[in-house]
């Protein structure tokens, strides 16, 4: 069962999705995932326009996710975690293949993951004041840590994920 939100995107004349790849919703509608691929480039190519608007895409199909479990409060937290992961998949994967999912663990946890094949793990960095990147996993971090939950990766690295406390926007505290 996709959200309304969902299906609404995917099937708009205004948003090209015709290359969004394999779109699935659990049966119970309390996780997605999608899977797409990115142009294959050297270390030093630029992206390709079509790859960085892969970010936006997620955003929006998060957001509708979001909505839908009626978690919007945590919208802006949550998009830009995932807008973060899935900008790093893209940015340090060269050309493969990679997979967003996000989904409800029970009553407590939102879940978002970025799978990729890359072989180098992801750190955080401590960026230079003036320095114009290097911050993602760090924000990341730090929101996760603001809704009680974790960030970690798995699958010798090529899965980056976080958690975030559902509990409190559910009324649960």
């Amino acid at each position: 069962m996709r959200p309304a939100a969902v299906n609404a995107f995917t099937k708009q004349g205004s948003q090209d999705c015709s290359s969004l790849g394999a779109l699935e919703m659990s049966d119970s509608g309390d996780a997605m995932r999608v899977r797409f691929e990115i142009a294959k480039r050297g270390v030093h190519d630029q992206l390709p326009e079509a790859d960085a608007r892969r970010v936006k895409e997620m955003r929006y199909l998060t957001k509708a996710c979001l909505e839908h479990w009626g978690l919007v409060a945590m919208s802006d937290d949550v998009l830009l975690a995932a807008s973060e992961l899935v900008t790093n998949a893209i940015l340090h994967s060269h050309g493969m293949e990679i997979t967003l999912s996000i989904g409800l663990q029970g009553d407590e946890l939102l879940r978002v993951s970025v799978h990729d094949e890359t072989p180098w793990l992801p750190v955080i960095r401590r960026a230079d004041d003036d320095a114009e990147s290097g911050r993602g996993l760090q924000l990341v971090e730090w929101m996760t840590i603001a809704h009680n939950g974790a960030w970690g990766i798995s699958d010798g690295g090529a899965t980056t994920w976080c958690t975030f406390s559902i509990a409190a926007e559910r009324g649960c505290w």
